[in-house]
């Protein structure tokens, strides 16, 4: 993962700096030069730190995961106190959506199987939606009649 994002880095890097010398100065914006350089340090960064970069990618996705699945709870809890009765679904989706914000942060698999693991949850995770969400449009009608 990391190898892709610094060769993304690189590539855009590239291209910013190229951009910069070769657009004429004709009134439109050029590419940034420091923009560009500072991707193509990032890039080098990258190269030589993959392991680091993945361990922050894996953070950063793990953080945004748990951060969904609250706001899950949150939803379900609100449909809680509004007396809808299918407030469980969204309540064992925002648990399981959770749990695996948590294995992604400190499970300590490989890559592999750390990418398997987020496949099932987010199976499990998407189906649970998918039921909350018809859940959701069978209680809204019900209240427009």
């Amino acid at each position: 993962i990391a190898i892709i994002v610094g060769i993304a880095a690189a590539i855009v890097g590239i291209v910013r700096v190229v951009g910069y010398f070769v657009k004429k100065n004709d009134g439109e914006e050029r590419p940034s030069l420091a923009g560009g350089l500072l991707l193509i340090a990032l890039a080098i960064f990258i190269f030589t730190k993959p392991g680091l970069i993945t361990t922050i990618l894996y953070i950063i996705l793990g953080f945004a995961i748990i951060a969904n699945g609250v706001t899950k709870l949150q939803a379900g809890i609100t449909m809680k106190r509004q007396a809808n009765k299918y407030w469980v679904v969204v309540l064992i989706s925002a648990l399981v959506t959770i749990a695996l914000g948590f294995i992604v942060l400190f499970g300590a698999w490989g890559p592999a199987t750390l990418i398997i693991l987020i496949g099932i949850f987010m199976i499990i995770g998407g189906v649970l939606d998918v039921i909350a969400a018809l859940f959701l449009k069978s209680a809204a009608k019900k209240i427009e009649e």
